[in-house]
């Protein structure tokens, strides 16, 4: 799995959904005084821009005081041929210095941590994560995948506890829970 694409996608929540007023665009919308008046049609949601991020839920909430923007039910990010499908994902941000008037203009704000939580699946072509939960630390560049973690790519498996993805190392850890070892199954290429 391409760890780096999974980042770049949960990276682009905030950058995605934030204005230049630090609240998600899409919840201006509904202020008559700011709406868009644009007679252009929104993108075919079916055939994105290469690269364009994607993320369908029941519920999005941005809760700009606490830091975080949380999206609930039937959760879909997409970019690319890169899909995660959770049941709630939650995007916590750095907040921002009221003396940094430049980065706070222009609506920057740096991800401190992504969670996603409740029947985890990351896609990636032929390549297929699983757990209860899953965790980005940016300061740590580390994703943790836990509670029957399991990563596959056709026969090829590998599963236990918890998956740990090591992103600038180009290394992983698999830990069991104790009660169950860790197992991987390999199918030797003919």
């Amino acid at each position: 799995m391409n760890i780096k694409q999974l980042i770049c996608i949960l990276t682009g929540v905030i950058i995605f959904f934030s204005s230049d007023a630090g609240i998600p665009a899409f919840s201006l919308a509904k202020n008559e005084k700011t709406a868009n008046t644009s007679t252009t049609a929104p993108a075919d949601t079916d055939r994105l821009p290469k690269g364009a991020i994607q993320i369908k839920s029941d519920v999005m909430e941005a809760k700009d005081q606490d830091g975080v923007v949380v999206f609930t039910g039937n959760v879909i990010a997409r970019q690319d041929d890169l899909t995660i499908d959770t049941d709630r994902l939650d995007v916590f941000y750095q907040k921002q210095a009221k003396n940094n008037k430049a980065d706070n203009e222009a609506g920057k704000r740096a991800i401190d941590k992504i969670v996603a939580t409740g029947h985890v699946r990351i896609t990636k072509a032929a390549r297929v994560a699983t757990g209860e939960k899953a965790v980005y630390e940016k300061h740590t560049e580390k994703i943790t995948i836990s509670g029957s973690a399991q990563v596959w790519e056709g026969q090829n498996r590998i599963k236990g506890e918890t998956i740990i993805f090591y992103v600038n190392e180009e290394r992983s850890v698999v830990q069991s829970n104790g009660r169950t070892k860790v197992e991987a199954v390999v199918i030797p290429s003919n």
